[in-house]
């Protein structure tokens, strides 16, 4: 189930992505947290909308530290770029 515009806080990829999706969510996850290093503008597929056009989504993730510097957890931020694109487009 998507998730479009709501707090997953504390929801695993697993609860929250598609199944096809899982091996490179949870790959770029491992990475953000064993380098600490972000992956940035990622494009990826999002929900169909209501034409049964699937979504498009630009993808960052950052890691999370606490306050002696130690990463602890991953900030996954998407945004839906579709009707920018649509525009270009025209």
């Amino acid at each position: 189930a998507w998730l479009a515009g709501a707090s997953i806080v504390g929801r695993t990829n697993r609860e929250v992505r598609p199944a096809a999706d899982l091996a490179l969510e949870e790959a770029e996850d491992a990475a953000v947290l064993s380098s600490g290093s972000a992956v940035v503008e990622r494009a990826a597929q999002g929900p169909v909308d209501a034409d049964g056009v699937p979504r498009q989504l630009v993808v960052s993730k950052y890691p999370v530290r606490d306050p002696k510097g130690v990463v602890s957890g991953v900030l996954d931020v998407r945004r839906d770029v579709t009707e920018a694109l649509r525009t270009q487009q025209a």
